[in-house]
Parts: C-alpha cells; structure tokens; sequence
C-alpha cells in the first residue's frame, strides 16, 4: 500500500515535482492548494519540495485507527458537509481492503439544500461507495435518510442522539469491518 504521493506539474513553463507523505484526497487537495499559494508568493521550487516531504498529518480529519474485533476506524470528526463525506467515503473505500464498510453519520447542519435533497445526496454518495451499514446519529438524519434510503440494499439503524447510540447499540455486531465516523466536532 502507498504512504506517499508523487505530484508533477508545470509552472511558467518549468517542471515542479514533489513528494507528500499522504495519499487520501482531502490531504492531496490541501497540498496542492498550499502549493498553488507558495507559488503565487514567489516561494522557490525547492524551498516547496523540501516542506512539502517534511508535512505531518492534522488530528481530527481521517484518522484511522485499530478498532476493535478486527475493526479498522477512521475518525473524520472534522466537518459534515458533501464534499468532505465524498472524501471521507474515498478515504474508506481506499481503506477497506475488500472488508465491509460501515459508515457511522451524525446530522448534517447548515448545508445551504433542503434537507430531502440534501439526504438525496448523501444515499447517493452512500450508495455509490458500495457501504454496507450506515448508523444515523441525529433527529434529522433518522427521519430523511431513510425514505432516501428506501430502496437501497444498505443495513440502516438511527438513533436520535448519541447517547441513544451509546446505549442501546450492540458493538459486539462490528467485525472485521472498516468503519468511518463522520460527523461536525459538535
């Protein structure tokens, strides 16, 4: 499995080619946006490289852990928003390895759609990921994404609120499984 990501490009004509110590899409992105910056501001091509190989993973978005009965848990506690659920769904499906991917997703909060599009858009990307088992953490989310859901072959459960969760769920059930936690830090 690659731990590195090689990136070539041309600016002004010049080649530019670096290598960071991430693979997953969220991290790729942040690179090349810091990149396009230092280049904006002069900074030199190797002076790019050599902070570029030095960078080090931010706490809080995708993490992935060891879980329990042979769980695999990536932890994107960062934000809920689309964007970040198809990268975070990208991140799952590069880390699954063929075993079955269980998504754990609390309400999303000010996304600017109305809320049956918006859990339109979400059964989409769940579908479209091949997930398993989504777990619904929250008021809304147990309520629309269910009738988004209605036809689709995924295992669903929904609670209202964590606690609910925490209580009445039987984690023994996770097994041999890569998890995604997804959800606002709140």
């Amino acid at each position: 499995q690659l731990h590195h990501t090689d990136i070539n490009l041309l600016f002004r004509s010049q080649p530019l080619h670096f290598t960071i110590p991430f693979t997953d899409d969220a991290s790729i992105e942040n690179a090349l946006t810091c990149c396009a910056v230092l280049l904006y501001l002069n900074v030199s091509f190797e002076n790019i490289a050599t902070g570029m190989s030095l960078l080090q993973p931010v706490n809080m978005r995708l993490e992935l852990k060891k879980g329990i009965n042979n769980c695999a848990v990536i932890n994107d506690s960062y934000s809920a928003d689309l964007s970040s659920l198809n990268i975070a769904l990208n991140f799952l499906h590069n880390q699954s390895a063929g075993t079955k991917k269980t998504v754990i997703l609390s309400d999303f909060l000010q996304s600017g759609l109305a809320e049956d599009e918006l859990y339109k858009q979400i059964a989409a990307a769940l579908q479209q990921h091949g997930v398993h088992t989504i777990i619904g953490i929250g008021e809304k989310i147990s309520n629309r994404l269910p009738v988004a859901l209605s036809s689709a072959a995924i295992q669903q459960d929904y609670f209202t609120n964590t606690e609910s969760f925490i209580q009445h769920y039987r984690f023994s059930q996770l097994k041999d499984e890569t998890i995604l936690i997804k959800g606002a830090r709140i």
